[in-house]
């Protein structure tokens, strides 16, 4: 009678342990698929037949509800790293999510470093960007989803948006109060930070750029293509009136010689920078009250072409949730209505459907399978 009763114990016991170990949400992987749409509630694989992408499946499936779409997704290999957060964000909602486009898994890591300022993807390595009243912060996630380093700047510092890996060198562009260079309260400068993922994060090199004199770049966007770092201008502040204009250009920066050159867009305000696999275009998202607008750069030609999403309706313009590169550059974007494919070689609208989404459902990333689209 002991015995049994004793046996009985362990079982509700073990059984009690069982239930209360995290389970990891899995999802079903779909051979078939050439393009993965992930929202905050499912997981929809697309199949591509002449320049046509057709809804195969749809998943549904928790993945985030906070998340801030300037920086919410990046892919590496088979994963796609999502970051949810936001000033408004309850704690159970903060994480870092891994989803496994291999075994189908989706992983949720909570932690209070998710991407507030800015974020950035190696094919080891995680990156997001913080800011509190005495620091600039960059932390280190595995592709899993854990943190495994973090490092402070000994000031305040803005990081970029963007962080970017190109094999062991991690850059990102940093915006500080420069004591040396005497500017009023306020001003900042900006120097690109070289990082290496070998050496531990050790600080390798930096370059300016900011000029110098009384009219200050105000920098958002960062792409490194070759031996070439690229930065978006957004606007440009005067050190003496403090007045702010509109920026409308790209600094290119040479990594070697420190050569500098500047491409003049035809739209303001360029934000966030997408290079195609292949390094022969620069996608520029501009940040234009009202509208959706892209700049398409031909970097062997410096040629610029336009892509404007509003079909002047005049009805609220939608948002551009995430966006893709294929190998064969062909950019597909999702909004929050629509997914479009475009062609980058003449900038012209190849495919817009419906998305199929359900309530308080929004695109958070695009995810090409490589072996017939390729990937960013």
């Amino acid at each position: 009678m002991k015995r049994s009763y004793l046996f009985g114990i362990l079982f509700l016991f073990f059984l009690l342990l069982s239930c209360s170990k995290v389970q990891t949400p899995m999802f079903q992987v779909d051979p078939e698929s050439n393009l993965y749409l992930v929202t905050s509630k499912s997981i929809q694989s697309y199949t591509k037949k002449e320049n046509k992408l057709e809804l195969h499946r749809v998943e549904k499936i928790d993945v985030a509800t906070y998340v801030n779409l300037w920086f919410s997704c990046l892919n590496s290999g088979d994963k796609m790293i999502v970051t949810e957060g936001d000033d408004f964000a309850p704690i159970d909602h903060q994480n870092i999510i891994s989803i496994d486009f291999s075994k189908g898994e989706i992983r949720k890591n909570h932690t209070k470093n998710y991407a507030m300022m800015g974020s950035g993807i190696s094919s080891n390595y995680f990156y997001t960007a913080q800011t509190d009243a005495n620091s600039g912060i960059l932390t280190v996630f595995s592709l899993n989803g854990k943190q495994v380093f973090q490092k402070k700047f000994n000031q305040m510092t803005a990081i970029s948006s963007q962080i970017v890996a190109n094999n062991s060198n991690v850059y990102a562009e940093i915006a500080y109060q420069d004591p040396k260079r005497n500017r009023p309260e306020g001003v900042l400068d900006s120097d690109l930070i070289v990082l290496n993922e070998k050496e531990h994060w050790k600080e390798k090199d930096r370059i300016r750029l900011t000029s110098d004199g009384k009219k200050v770049e105000m920098l958002e966007g960062l792409a490194i293509v070759k031996d070439r770092a690229f930065v978006s201008i957004s606007a440009i502040r005067d050190t003496d009136t403090f007045e702010k204009v509109a920026g409308n250009q790209l600094l290119s920066v040479d990594l070697h010689t420190g050569e500098r050159k500047l491409f003049t867009l035809p739209n303001p305000y360029p934000n966030m920078l997408y290079p195609s696999p292949d390094n022969h275009y620069l996608v520029v998202k501009h940040e234009v009250e009202g509208k959706n607008i892209l700049s398409v750069l031909d970097l062997q030609n410096e040629t610029i072409k336009a892509i404007v999403l509003d079909d002047n309706s005049g009805e609220t313009p939608e948002e551009i949730n995430s966006f893709t590169i294929s190998n064969e550059n062909m950019l597909y974007l999702a909004t929050d209505q629509h997914l479009l494919q475009y062609s980058l070689k003449d900038a012209k609208l190849i495919e817009k459907q419906k998305l199929k989404l359900g309530k308080d459902d929004f695109p958070i990333g695009l995810r090409i399978v490589e072996k017939d689209l390729g990937s960013n």
